[in-house]
């Protein structure tokens, strides 16, 4: 993820359901599917690595 990806992440209280619309995802699960493809982790397990 791109630094700025990182902070907004960090910074906002958005969830990944929140933002499989705004990133052109029809839906959901192939919003999830295609972020585990791409970065080997799901959008849950790399907010609480930001987080932590």
């Amino acid at each position: 993820m791109g630094s700025a990806a990182q902070t907004k992440r960090k910074s906002s209280g958005d969830r990944a359901e929140s933002c499989w619309l705004q990133v052109g995802f029809a839906q959901p699960s192939t919003f999830y599917r295609q972020f585990r493809m791409r970065y080997g982790r799901t959008p849950s397990e790399i907010r609480q690595t930001l987080l932590s």
